[in-house]
């Protein structure tokens, strides 16, 4: 049989008796967490100097160095806040550190809890603490925070209608299945808080319901192996949000927060005026004669050649069979030159973000309730987001072997918009309206615009500023909790239960006058009214038991 030494015991090796040679000292101690557990590998060392040890296995260690006047003793660890005491030639001296919650990228949370960074051989990423606070001033939404801030993982929005999801791809950018058009279901597994959080194919966005105020840490799990204890929930991912909490022994703090900003779009479309409008449509009609003249183009044959005469001054040569263009029929087009686009886009659009925060704790219990709001203004009138929400969070430690928690989450938000029809999205393209027609005609009404009123114009939307006064709305009630508990029986085994609820309910109905749509051949559309209702509850009760345990020796047979 072969015996290893145990792997701190050069560091130790050295006697108390052997430390007291002439001038010099010696401190001993033993380094423990907040939850009286042993902390292995914390730098015990005397401030300027280059004398220091590091703990072993059991927490304990064992300092020498010159005898001073009053030196200072640093105790650090990563991902724990470092302390100091001043020596006074007490030879024990014990030591309680707590972890460093503003030093978060030093620990990652995974599906079995949390771990050190140095001992995580995963693919997982993480957005900083730092992060997060910079962008939730301008970012009111949590996927809103993911965008261009995780590598390898790509986030693509389909338009800037606020509320709207965002599509997150970690392990494969489409889907071989996606479901609806909407490729919804090649999207990661949401994980907050303990609680799962799916992206449905229903276009709803449950992510909008968290403020990004209340977000501690996002870790993102990329490979098989990180995501393994989700199962196939997890094959595209996982992204875990873990919310704030008070802390222990932390008096109780009060926290208010307000941010404004507003929003333009990046780029505009600049629309054609009335006279590059005019020259598109002589264009087609003088490319269409000259096609039916050479044979190529087949509108002569159907017999529609007559409309050509409707809407451009066009003659026919009974002897040679040719047509004759002579330019537009000018009494079609009306006298205005209107950019929609500058009437339909909500310049400056604000933001209003507002939070307070209550939280604390005991040398035994923390706690945390938080309440939020945001108002959102869209890119586009009559476009807008509300949210409200409240949390409260709790934990305790009953005695030394249980350890209770749990948290409770509601929020409300509701979407209107004026420019987005269920059917075919968001939809208000101001720059395909004529521009040569009027916002409204001369009774004050809006002007109404016929689809196919000109040769080809198929593209002729209905008036753009018309098309807002369409009232759709999107309710969203999201309640979610879960609840657990950790029973250490035995040294360095945790046995850990939870339960997990969260209920979404979606509420939408739309309303469309016939004055947002457009007339198609003189004949009126009619107003559509519709709504709808969602409800989804996911539950679930996990089990867990953790061992952990340092290997000071290792013993080989032969």
């Amino acid at each position: 049989m072969c015996r290893l030494p145990p792997p701190f015991q050069t560091s130790f090796a050295a006697g108390i008796e052997n430390v007291q040679e002439k001038g010099h000292t010696f401190v001993k101690g033993r380094v423990i967490d907040s939850e009286g557990n042993p902390l292995v590998g914390v730098t015990v060392q005397i401030e300027g100097t280059s004398y220091g040890v590091i703990t072993d296995a059991d927490g304990n260690y064992i300092l020498e160095f010159p005898s001073m006047a009053h030196p200072k003793i640093v105790f650090s660890s990563i991902g724990y806040k470092s302390k100091s005491i001043e020596f006074r030639g007490v030879k024990e001296q014990n030591m309680m550190l707590e972890l460093d919650h503003v030093a978060l990228d030093d620990l990652v949370v995974i599906g079995y809890g949390s771990k050190s960074r140095r001992n995580v051989t995963t693919a997982i990423s993480t957005v900083s603490q730092e992060q997060i606070s910079k962008l939730a001033a301008t970012t009111p939404t949590l996927d809103g925070l993911l965008q261009g801030t995780v590598k390898g993982v790509l986030a693509t929005t389909a338009n800037g209608e606020p509320g709207s999801s965002l599509k997150l791809n970690i392990r494969g950018i489409t889907s071989p299945y996606p479901k609806s058009g909407k490729g919804n279901n090649n999207q990661p597994l949401y994980v907050i808080d303990g609680v799962p959080t799916f992206m449905e194919d229903t276009g709803i966005n449950p992510l909008i319901n968290i403020s990004p105020n209340d977000i501690e840490s996002i870790d993102v799990l990329k490979d098989a192996a990180a995501t393994a204890i989700y199962g196939s929930r997890g094959a595209n991912g996982v992204v875990i949000v873990k919310t704030k909490n008070g802390k222990r022994n932390e008096k109780t703090k009060v926290d208010f927060g307000y941010t404004f900003s507003f929003s333009n779009p990046i780029k505009n479309y600049k629309p054609l005026n009335i006279s590059e409008y005019k020259n598109v449509q002589d264009e087609i009609l003088r490319n269409t004669v000259d096609g039916m003249n050479d044979g190529s183009s087949i509108v002569g044959m159907y017999g529609f050649d007559y409309i050509l005469n409707q809407y451009g001054n066009v003659s026919l040569n009974e002897e040679t069979g040719l047509y004759t263009y002579n330019g537009l029929n000018e009494s079609l087009y009306g006298k205005d030159n209107v950019n929609w686009a500058d009437e339909v886009i909500n310049k400056n659009a604000p933001t209003h973000q507002y939070n307070v925060a209550v939280r604390g704790g005991s040398n035994k219990t923390n706690y945390s309730f938080s309440f939020n709001g945001m108002n959102q203004e869209g890119l586009l009138l009559n476009d807008r987001m509300e949210r409200y929400g409240a949390r409260l969070s709790i934990d305790s430690e009953i005695n030394k072997y249980i350890t209770v928690g749990g948290v409770l989450d509601y929020t409300y938000s509701s979407r209107k918009s004026g420019s987005n029809d269920p059917a075919l999205g968001y939809d208000n393209d101001g720059w395909m309206t004529r521009p040569d027609l009027a916002v409204r005609d001369a009774d004050g009404n809006f002007q109404r615009v016929d689809k196919f009123g000109l040769y080809t114009d198929t593209y002729n939307d209905a008036n753009a500023v018309a098309k807002l006064q369409r009232k759709t709305k999107y309710e969203n009630d999201q309640f979610s909790g879960n609840a657990y508990i950790d029973i250490k029986p035995v040294k360095g085994l945790t046995l850990h239960a939870d339960a997990n609820i969260s209920r979404f309910i979606f509420s939408n109905s739309y309303f469309s006058p016939k004055i947002t749509l457009p007339e198609q051949f003189g004949m009126e559309p009619t107003s559509t009214l519709a709504e709808s209702n969602y409800r989804n509850t996911n539950t679930s009760i996990n089990f867990r038991a953790d061992y952990k345990f340092t290997l000071t020796e290792l013993i080989v047979l032969t």
